[in-house]
């Protein structure tokens, strides 16, 4: 048999061909050379969007970011909090990264991943001090800070204007007005039923209203054995319950109120103050500014208790990894990059949310050009957090269901606040 030697040689040449071929695709297949898609659960704003579409555009062909919306006009923060937990519980693939309410953190925390071993004391030194404490559970770094908030008022400068002193009204609003005077200013208003518009629907919003009037009084409330039957949580509830019932300047609906429908009714039924958030003023998503008084909204303090100090809930979110990611590597490396000073900076400019980086409020150019961020700032600096609990949200979940039924008036303030009572110790007795 006569071998013919040149097909020969062109067999083996392809033979080697395909071998190494072979080979390349093992190595360098589709596992390695496919995009890596971390999914993030949060609010995705066009602030959010705008980061997200940045970190992709950086990391073309390695990573992409791959965004799951759960808006806060569709979900509250309690459904947002069970959607998680779901998904967590069941070990989800599509759960990379999840946004996580600063007060949630510790109720997160046998789900998420220990962050210190990613970050190194010298980034943390680059969050500012409230931020970082809200990540931290014992001594644990287990949420990377996004965004901070503050409560804030907000108010028809429009409509203050037709009062000869507003000026001077304005100057006492910024540096707060006690509540017996800001109850004495709605005198001078027309429409006086919608003169104060808050949230008293039985949710976090709720618990929030009333913290930071309970805090004002005594910082330490949390501290100590907690009793919401004490003089400064009676006084606290009162007042909501007065605004609505004795000096009828909120109108009744607010116990079906959060935010978006306070919001609504104080642009449909022109309302002088609001009570919302530092974010509000760029909220477009979740909020209907289609309304042309928009340009006539400023923001100012809330009012205090005459005696007691100024303050404010602060609020926020968290950025959590969980403990089943098997992308944990690549989700850190955009966890990261929302603590640069360039997201950092997106969020503030086009979504309000206050930044969690010292550098951002140093950096005097970008303040200028910004100046509510200074203003914020001092809000944060007079501001209260939330308790760190692990069964926060029971508590608040109780509270918030009695304080709503107060203001209702289907309930007296003192039973509302001593039924709550007993069911919060009997929830974490039995615990």
């Amino acid at each position: 048999m006569k071998i013919n030697y040149s097909l020969l040689f062109v067999a083996i040449l392809v033979g080697i061909f395909l071998l190494l071929f072979s080979l390349s695709l093992f190595k360098f297949g589709s596992n390695n050379n496919e995009v890596v898609k971390v999914y993030y659960v949060d609010n995705i704003s066009t602030a959010h969007q705008k980061i997200i579409d940045n970190f992709n555009k950086k990391n073309l062909g390695k990573i992409e970011v791959v965004p799951i919306d759960i808006p806060f006009y569709k979900f509250s923060t309690n459904e947002r909090k069970e959607l998680l937990i779901r998904a967590l519980r069941s070990k989800s693939e599509r759960v990379d990264i999840f946004a996580a309410d600063i007060i949630w953190v510790s109720r997160f925390a046998r789900w998420a991943e220990n962050l210190d071993k990613y970050f190194t004391n010298n980034e943390k030194k680059e969050l500012i001090d409230c931020a970082s404490s809200t990540g931290h559970v014992d001594n644990n770094f287990l949420a990377s800070p996004l965004y901070l908030d503050v409560s804030v008022m907000f108010y028809r400068k429009d409509l203050l204007a037709k009062y000869s002193d507003d000026d001077k009204i304005i100057d006492e609003l910024n540096k707060s007005i006690s509540w017996k005077k800001f109850i004495a200013l709605s005198r001078k208003f027309n429409n006086k039923e919608h003169f104060y518009v808050f949230t008293a629907d039985a949710y976090e919003g709720l618990i929030c209203s009333f913290t930071e009037l309970l805090l004002t009084q005594n910082k330490n409330f949390f501290n100590s054995t907690i009793d919401f039957t004490n003089p400064e949580a009676e006084r606290s509830l009162q007042l909501l319950v007065d605004l609505v019932n004795k000096y009828k300047i909120s109108p009744k609906d607010v116990v079906n109120y959060r935010e978006k429908d306070a919001y609504n009714d104080f642009i449909t039924n022109n309302g002088l103050f609001v009570r919302g958030w530092q974010s509000f003023e760029n909220d477009t998503k979740n909020l209907n500014k289609s309304s042309n008084k928009e340009e006539f909204i400023s923001l100012t303090q809330l009012p205090h208790f005459e005696g007691n100090e100024v303050g404010a809930t602060i609020g926020g979110w968290n950025l959590m990894l969980a403990q089943t990611s098997t992308k944990k590597k690549e989700a850190i490396k955009f966890i990261k990059y929302t603590l640069s000073e360039e997201a950092q900076k997106i969020l503030f400019a086009e979504g309000s949310y206050l930044p969690v980086v010292n550098s951002v409020y140093n950096d005097s150019l970008f303040c200028k050009s910004y100046p509510t961020i200074n203003f914020a700032k001092k809000l944060l600096d007079e501001g209260e957090l939330r308790p760190k609990l692990e069964d926060y949200t029971q508590i608040s979940d109780i509270l918030s269901k009695y304080i709503r039924l107060a203001i209702a008036n289907e309930i007296s303030v003192h039973n509302a606040l001593s039924t709550a009572e007993a069911e919060i110790r009997k929830v974490r007795k039995n615990k």
